[in-house]
């Protein structure tokens, strides 16, 4: 019984939000000044939000840094640097 009632509290809990659009993304990036180390770190954060975590916060506390890899690659006549989970 004990479970099944958490698992009823769970499942009401959850409430979903409208996605951000790309005209609400610059609205966004404005608010982040960039010459700060907290501003940094903000816009950063958001960032892996929007293009690392298809699922929201779950895995977000169990990340390490050996769960990145970045590389680089010569595209014509620049340096391409990306960012890989």
């Amino acid at each position: 019984m004990f479970l099944a009632m958490c698992h009823k509290i769970k499942k009401g809990a959850v409430q979903t939000k409208e996605p951000l659009t790309k005209p609400d993304l610059p609205k966004l990036y404005m608010f982040f000044n960039i010459e700060t180390a907290e501003g940094l770190q903000d816009k950063v954060f958001v960032d892996y939000m929007l293009y690392f975590c298809n699922r929201g916060c779950e895995n977000l506390r169990d990340l390490k840094i050996s769960d990145f890899s970045t590389g680089t690659y010569d595209e014509g006549r620049r340096l391409i640097y990306y960012v890989c989970l």
